[in-house]
């Protein structure tokens, strides 16, 4: 089959993250608002589905990150800065059943940019997928992925089923593991 499918699997190079607004050409930043945005609870449409809080809340209080919204992927992209890092929560309905997936990252932005690019390519409805973040500001790597790695297992233990990371994400397995950092 000359080398090709089925024989043996291509891998494209991973993709350029998106740039950033203020290199893309023709953009014109707004003005800042004179106070953050609330993103608080009162104008989500979706809520974080009480089996995940659930398995926050087993963390010692000083160990429980605090999600806020911050709206649905496409828009939390460019709400977030180069310099966030944190955890993340991004929520959706799968047939007719919340489902959520969660991860964390250094760079907030970039992340949810490839979450937002594998949407894009797979054709599912990125602006029904919601935003729901936990800022970590002077944490380091390995705490963040302690954290996150407590909540997966007290998911995967108590909650089967509404984390849909149980599985390594396809982006992983095809263009390996720096593409989640």
């Amino acid at each position: 089959m000359y080398g090709g499918w089925p024989g043996a699997v291509l891998y494209p190079p991973p993709p350029e993250p998106y740039p950033e607004p203020d290199q893309q050409p023709g953009f014109e930043p707004e003005p800042a608002p004179a106070t953050e945005p609330n993103f608080g609870q009162d104008d989500a449409d979706t809520e974080i589905p009480p089996a995940f809080l659930s398995s926050v809340n087993q963390l010692p209080p000083s160990q429980r990150p605090n999600y806020v919204r911050i709206g649905y992927l496409p828009d939390a992209v460019r709400q977030l800065g180069a310099a966030d890092q944190g955890l993340y929560l991004i929520v959706f309905n799968s047939n007719n059943r919340t489902r959520a997936y969660s991860g964390q990252s250094g760079n907030l932005r970039r992340r949810l940019q490839q979450h937002l690019l594998c949407a894009l390519m797979f054709d599912m409805p990125a602006h029904q997928h919601e935003v729901f973040i936990a800022r970590t500001p002077g944490m380091s790597d390995a705490q963040r992925r302690a954290i996150e790695l407590r909540i997966h297992t007290e998911m995967f233990a108590s909650h089967r089923g509404v984390l849909t990371n149980q599985r390594r994400e396809l982006e992983a397995e095809l263009l390996g593991e720096a593409w989640l950092t």
